[in-house]
């Protein structure tokens, strides 16, 4: 998730439909529709959202589970190119820190 970053906090998991986010700032009430930016090496991306759920992560800290709320399709192709880079990269860092160990 590392060429990802998002205006609410960290993005843990991406997926076309959801993300799970870690995040210091305020939790916005469940079933509330709000907005995120997600910004990556092809640029920003507006999507509307809700919470799912949201657990502690620590003493200031949650991870929260977000859903998409009828994204266009033009945002839910980005979100599924997002996932799907994201989903790469996480592969290609394995491989990169497997092959630091070895050195």
């Amino acid at each position: 998730m590392q060429d990802i970053e998002c205006s609410l906090g960290i993005v843990m998991d991406l997926s076309a439909s959801g993300m799970r986010i870690r995040t210091r700032l305020r939790v916005p009430e469940a079933g509330r529709v709000f907005t995120v930016t997600l910004a990556s090496l092809d640029g920003p991306v507006l999507v509307g959202c809700r919470v799912r759920w949201w657990r502690k992560a620590g003493v200031l800290t949650k991870e929260l589970g977000i859903e998409f709320v009828e994204p266009t399709p033009e945002i839910a192709a980005e979100l599924g190119r997002l996932a799907s880079r994201a989903a790469h990269n996480e592969t290609v860092r394995d491989e990169v820190s497997e092959g630091r160990t070895r050195l």
